[in-house]
This record gives structure tokens, C-alpha cells and sequence, in this order.
């Protein structure tokens, strides 16, 4: 018994290159697509990582700066100082840095101090301090995250302002924190011509930046010394 084929026509070469083109094409959005998804989601925890390093600073700056060894438990009626317990405040002449002391009363508050300043070459917070016996300087604390892009810091804090709000009294009561940090993403490149990117296009392609403004009481301003 014969079987009879009723269509015994296949794909043509034509068709099957069309159908290989489609295939890839259909690939390569999938691949771009994903590409586009992990790079958004790269930018997006970066700049997220760049603002809680910002806040940590912030509260440094308020509340003092935790040491391990000194602000610990056993210390908590000592803290290494902020504005929220200092009682006398001071700042640089470029109106970046800022030296806090608390109210003088035993020996260990009398040798105690903390300085927090920005490093404008390398975007860096860095803090300086005195408690007792102890000191240090140079501590970096930002950023937290050591990262570089090229030959720059990938996160970087661009401005660090003290404005004093009261400065008709003998010791500011009330600063005003102004702080701007950026983080790259990716070196500068060029554009579609194979020219060098503009300052301009470098920011707006590479760089996201946040800005954050705070004002703070000076927590013993008003108190005297002993």
C-alpha cells in the first residue's frame, strides 16, 4: 500500500536565513534589554549606597562620632561630641570644616574635641578627634566604600558648607549643613563623532549627584562653663 504525500515542499534557503535573522534579532533585543535592566540596577544601588554614606556623615555631624572602644556602652555619658552636645563650635576659613567641644567639666571633657572636614582633592569626610588619652587623625568616614573610576573617587562629596545662623552671639546656636556628593558610574568617554565627551555631556551621561540641607541646634550653646 502506497502513502501519498500531499505537500512534499520545505523551506526554502530564503526562508530559513529569515528565520535565523529573526531568531538573532529577536536575541540581541533580549540581550540589550537585559544589559540595559543590570546597568539601571548597578546606577541605582550605587547612587542608593552614596545617599545612606551622605546620612551617616550627616549624623556624625550631629550626634558625634561612634569609635569603637570609646563610644560603646560602658561610655554612653561621655559620647565623642556633635552639635546636638557641643557647646562651642568653630569653622575654617573656607567655611568646610567645623571643630565641636563639648561643656568642660571632667578631665576627659576638658581634652575632648572632634573635627570634621572635607578633603576637596579627593571628596573625602574626614574626621580628626580627642578624647582623654586618645587621638587620631585622618580618619576617613567617606566614603565608606573604597571605589575608583579612572583615577577619581567613585563616590565623592562635592561641597561641604558650615553656615553659622546666629552670628551676633558669642557661639553659633544654629548651623545650617549644606552638603552636595556625587557618584560616577563610568569614566568619561566620547561621543558617536569620537570626540572627547563635554564637561556638560560627562555629568549628565556618567554622574548622578544629591544634595542635602539640614539645620542643626548647638545642643549647650547656651550653657556656661564652670
Amino acid at each position: 500500500m502506497k502513502l501519498k504525500i500531499l505537500n512534499e515542499n520545505g523551506f526554502t534557503l530564503a526562508e530559513l536565513m529569515i528565520s535565523v535573522f529573526l531568531v538573532a534579532l529577536l536575541g540581541y533585543g533580549f540581550a540589550l534589554a537585559m544589559l540595559q535592566f543590570v546597568i539601571g540596577y548597578q546606577e541605582t544601588r550605587d547612587f542608593i549606597l552614596l545617599q545612606q554614606d551622605m546620612l551617616a556623615v550627616m549624623n556624625i555631624i550631629r550626634k558625634g562620632h561612634p569609635i569603637d572602644g570609646i563610644h560603646n556602652n560602658s561610655y554612653n555619658n561621655y559620647p565623642i561630641v556633635g552639635l546636638l552636645t557641643a557647646q562651642k563650635v568653630s569653622f575654617s576659613y573656607s567655611r568646610d570644616a567645623i571643630t565641636m567641644s563639648p561643656v568642660r567639666g571632667s578631665d576627659a571633657l576638658n581634652r575632648q574635641w572632634v573635627r570634621v572636614r572635607l578633603e576637596p582633592n579627593t571628596g573625602q569626610v574626614i574626621t580628626d578627634y580627642q578624647f582623654g588619652g586618645q587621638s587620631k587623625y585622618g580618619v576617613v568616614v567617606f566614603p565608606t566604600i573604597k571605589e575608583r573610576v579612572n583615577r577619581e573617587n567613585r563616590y565623592r562629596i562635592t561641597r561641604l558648607e558650615f553656615i553659622n545662623l546666629t552670628p551676633g552671639l558669642e557661639q553659633p546656636q544654629l548651623i545650617r549643613i549644606v552638603m552636595e556628593g556625587q557618584v560616577r558610574f563610568r569614566e568619561r568617554g566620547r561621543t558617536n563623532r569620537r570626540r572627547l565627551m563635554t564637561v556638560e555631556q560627562d555629568q549628565q551621561m556618567n554622574i548622578r549627584r544629591v544634595l542635602y540641607e539640614t539645620t542643626v541646634y548647638v545642643g549647650n550653646a547656651d550653657k556656661y562653663e564652670e
